[in-house]
């Protein structure tokens, strides 16, 4: 059952529809106002998004700029999204291995993805990300964690049940991203939502990394 579940997210549309619905759900005016400040204050320059699916958060860049780069490593998903977005560049790549040149981006933006990938693609991707961003160039992470309390059952059996087969404790996140040196966090922006929790963490390259 859960695999066919899976299965049925596969389609870009019932995806797109899916995320839509869950958004609606999941503290819609708080999220919708952490994710707007976020987008405000981190939307400048050339700026690419990672793991994009079918691109649902389209609107909240167009807001703040007038053309986005976006990849994902799904086909189908970026050609959903083309039908339903006018000002965004599109590349199919894996998000280890992105096909840009270094030092292109002054912001990268990667929007609930990391918990779809094991430690080493997370590191990969890091790694990936710290080539393609200027140098004083940001890495905008927004995702769900499992929450510090250890006795908060509902987020542990829906962290067992995600599609995304790897939701961490924010502490394991950021031992990823600091791990190498690659980046400084400065802030986590956000932490409430049900049954997880929800932050963002906005990560700036290091100079130890060079």
């Amino acid at each position: 059952g859960q695999m066919k579940v899976y299965k049925f997210l596969e389609n870009p549309f019932w995806y797109h529809l899916i995320i839509k619905l869950f958004s609606l759900v999941a503290r819609p005016g708080k999220q919708a106002n952490f994710l707007d400040k976020i987008f405000s204050q981190e939307c400048k320059g050339l700026l690419l998004e990672i793991g994009s699916g079918t691109c649902q958060f389209n609107n909240l860049y167009e807001k703040y700029l007038p053309k986005y780069f976006a990849t994902d490593i799904k086909f189908e998903y970026l050609n959903y999204a083309k039908k339903i977005t006018k000002n965004t560049t599109f590349t199919v790549s894996d998000s280890q291995f992105l096909p840009f040149r270094s030092c292109s981006f002054d912001s990268i933006f990667a929007l609930f993805m990391f918990h779809h990938l094991p430690d080493d693609f997370v590191q990969s991707t890091l790694k990936e990300v710290d080539l393609c961003l200027k140098d004083e160039g940001v890495f905008i992470v927004v995702d769900v964690f499992l929450p510090d309390n250890s006795f908060n059952l509902p987020a542990l059996i829906a962290g067992k049940i995600d599609r995304g087969r790897h939701v961490r404790k924010r502490s394991h996140f950021l031992n990823l991203c600091t791990e190498k040196k690659l980046f400084k966090w400065r802030e986590v922006v956000f932490k409430e939502s049900w049954p997880y929790d929800v932050s963002a963490f906005i990560l700036q390259k290091s100079n130890d990394s060079k």
